[in-house]
């Protein structure tokens, strides 16, 4: 079992942001646990995300769908339903 650190999460570095936060971009981080899995001598792998890790999760595995073999995303709001009904009730309600 591999459980890394997202960039700029935990104990993970913590580089600039770069133009339009691309170092940040679900993108990026997905690209991250290939490069991980690939440096470990995995070339297809079972992912698993929550939260935040969720939308990498999904992102990977639409980036990269040859890497996957089984993929459980846990605990987040569809990315389309949350990008349609965003205002600012949303994070007022749900705020900590």
């Amino acid at each position: 079992m591999v459980l890394p650190d997202l960039r700029g999460y935990g104990d993970s570095s913590k580089p600039p942001a770069g133009p339009d936060n691309a170092n940040y971009a679900k993108r990026a981080l997905a690209q991250d646990q290939v490069e991980v899995m690939a440096a470990l001598d995995f070339e297809r792998f079972a992912v698993a995300g929550h939260d935040r890790g969720t939308r990498v999760a999904h992102r990977l595995a639409r980036d990269h769908p040859e890497r996957i073999e089984q993929l459980a995303l846990l605990d987040i709001v569809p990315t389309l339903y949350r990008f349609e009904t965003i205002d600012q009730k949303a994070p007022t309600a749900s705020a900590h």
